[in-house]
């Protein structure tokens, strides 16, 4: 399909830990078209960050890629020469917005400085400072001449996460990965960056990968969303479809925790996500599921498309 951008296919990662082998991705499957606005979500630790890592090949030991293929633009990134993916993919084709961005931002580095090492290599110095100025106005920060020669330090954490989504636009890259983008902001300043960056994206016809634990900012910004248990991708689907007809019992088990116009009673979903180091055999969700049979103990379930590009990975399909 000429449209898809990225085509995770069969990823298996391992950590090698003193306790065991934490089997920390268990065969994912994930396709991103481009322009598209892709959410991953799923509860802490069932892989979410670890296949962004993935994606841009930072896994690193104890942790290691064990199988499969990450295809971007038709070329396998896993099979790629290492200097190559760090020079031409990392940063500049795929970029990624981290959790916490006064962290991840040089602090001994004015942002202008900063954002104009990634310009410097399309333009002259003085063209990448004025451009990162410019950049910094796009991005709707106040005074951008004045911001552009302040330190890290000096950001407050709405406007340090509008500075890296201005740093990591800059090369104006394919695919951006966003992780927990807004989970230190509060909720009116989460809007606002949620909708800057969909802004951005749709101008530059780029593709985002968001990984988030809330179902409401997935609803509020993207096409499409991938469910993750575990390790295992339980279901993909558009947005709509997993809201409205989630068919993985996982899926369905989400929505009813979330509360509603029609409800505020919250149903959760019991029993507790298995530990990694010994993962339940068969489908991985089957301790916890109320429609678990013999055979969801025993083999793990394919991806079975249920209706066009909706795809879920349960036996009772």
């Amino acid at each position: 399909m000429k449209d898809i951008l990225l085509d995770i296919r069969d990823l298996y990662v391992n950590f090698y830990t003193y306790r065991g082998i934490v089997r920390a991705i268990n065969g994912v499957n994930l396709r991103i078209r481009q322009g598209e606005f892709f959410g991953l979500v799923g509860e802490t630790g069932c892989g979410k960050s670890v296949t962004a890592s993935a994606i841009l090949d930072l896994v690193r030991n104890p942790g290691r890629i064990e199988g499969g293929k990450i295809l971007f633009k038709e070329e396998d990134l896993l099979s790629m020469d290492k200097k190559r993916m760090r020079n031409t993919i990392r940063g500049r084709q795929i970029t990624m917005i981290m959790q916490h961005p006064i962290a991840a931002l040089n602090p001994v580095m004015r942002i202008q400085e900063q954002i104009a090492e990634v310009l410097v290599h399309t333009m002259s110095k003085r063209e990448a400072r004025r451009a990162a100025i410019e950049r910094l106005a796009e991005v709707n920060i106040p005074e951008p001449e004045k911001v552009a020669r302040y330190y890290p330090h000096q950001l407050s954490g709405g406007m340090a996460q509008r500075v890296m989504i201005a740093l990591m636009l800059s090369s104006e890259p394919p695919l951006l990965i966003a992780d927990e983008p807004t989970t230190a902001l509060d909720v009116s300043v989460q809007a606002q960056v949620l909708l800057l960056l969909e802004e951005l994206v749709r101008k530059k016809n780029s593709s985002v990968l968001l990984i988030t634990h809330d179902m409401s900012v997935v609803a509020e910004t993207c096409d499409r969303v991938g469910v993750m248990y575990a390790g295992d991708m339980a279901e993909t689907g558009s947005v709509r479809e997993i809201i409205f007809d989630p068919k993985h019992p996982y899926t369905k088990g989400l929505m009813q925790a979330i509360p509603s116009e029609e409800s505020m009673e919250l149903e959760g979903i019991p029993g507790t996500v298995p530990d990694l180091v010994t993962p339940p055999p068969g489908c991985r969700f089957h301790p916890r599921c109320p429609s678990a049979t013999e055979r969801c103990k025993k083999e793990k379930p394919l991806p079975r498309e249920v209706s066009e590009g909706h795809l879920v990975s349960c036996h009772l399909y």
